[in-house]
């Protein structure tokens, strides 16, 4: 009896093996537009690739320099999410974080007859029902056309009116909220975050979250930005795409802060990992990608 659960064993680990072998992978050619001789820089790219993969999951990738060129090759395992993959080899993974522009009650009322000064058409631009004001930004009640709404904007002179050192970021729908919403940033107070110390992918009651740590050089910088923007919003941005918008309750002294919203478990996988890398040193572009059938 030993002897055929001993076979059935053998013929268990060498049909798992196998069929482990003969998974396809996909391999990713780089380019780094680096020079041959900046060796440290392309060694730096590859250890963050490696960190940023084997956070997801992917912890029997091979990330090589290619000899006598600027390019590297990533070669992991085809069951992965392919866009997801790519989104970690191709970011560069700068965590920034802005104020949003807060207008209270008695400011949206002078900033709607400003705008109807200004411009005859304003004030029946401003009462259709796509389109409207509130505290932290101007709101697409419904439509997606978000091109075409910053050109009226423009042309209407209403972005002229805007603080300077505005910079305007879209704001996509989701489980929370069902329209866009054109967010109005403070470029003047942005800070720019390299990496967090940990970082954690859990589920409340209706999404998953992810809670990190600031690295310990900037907990300060988000102690102060915190108790300066208490009661407004501010926008993190992972290379100037718009992540979260977290409404500051109370300074937080400890360096944490949670994020939020309609992303897959994979999505804020990907979130976690190019937050907890470094940033990308240089820009990595995409020259090539392929199936590798294992014979």
């Amino acid at each position: 009896m030993q002897k055929i659960n001993l076979k059935f064993l053998l013929l268990y680990i060498f049909l798992t093996f196998f069929s482990c072998a003969q998974k396809p992978s996909v391999r990713f050619i780089l380019e780094t537009n680096l020079a041959e001789n900046e060796i440290a820089i392309k060694s730096e790219v590859i250890e963050i690739l490696k960190a940023r993969l084997k956070k997801v999951g992917f912890r029997n990738s091979v990330v090589a320099p290619v000899k006598h060129s600027s390019h590297i090759v990533v070669e992991v395992n085809a069951n992965g999410d392919l866009e997801n993959i790519r989104e970690l080899l191709l970011r560069k993974g700068e965590l920034k974080i802005v104020p949003v522009f807060g207008f209270g009650e008695d400011e949206l009322n002078a900033f709607k007859d400003t705008l109807c000064r200004k411009n005859a058409s304003i004030e029946d631009y401003l009462s259709k029902p796509m389109l409207k004001f509130s505290k932290f930004g101007i709101h697409l009640t419904q439509g997606n056309d978000t091109s075409a709404i910053i050109q009226e904007l423009k042309k209407n002179g209403i972005l002229d009116l805007l603080p300077k050192n505005s910079k305007l970021i879209w704001q996509e729908p989701n489980g929370f909220i069902n329209q866009y919403s054109l967010m109005i940033l403070d470029a003047s107070e942005a800070q720019m975050f390299y990496g967090v110390s940990e970082t954690n992918v859990y589920y409340d009651t209706y999404a998953p979250v992810i809670d990190f740590e600031f690295r310990e050089k900037d907990i300060e910088i988000w102690s102060e930005m915190t108790k300066d923007n208490i009661g407004n919003q501010l926008a993190i941005l992972i290379d100037d795409e718009f992540i979260s918008t977290p409404v500051v309750q109370q300074q937080i002294t400890e360096g944490n802060c949670d994020i939020s919203g309609s992303f897959t478990v994979e999505e804020f996988e990907r979130i976690a990992s190019l937050l907890k890398s470094k940033p990308l040193p240089v820009k990595l572009d995409l020259l090539s990608e392929s199936i590798i059938e294992e014979k």
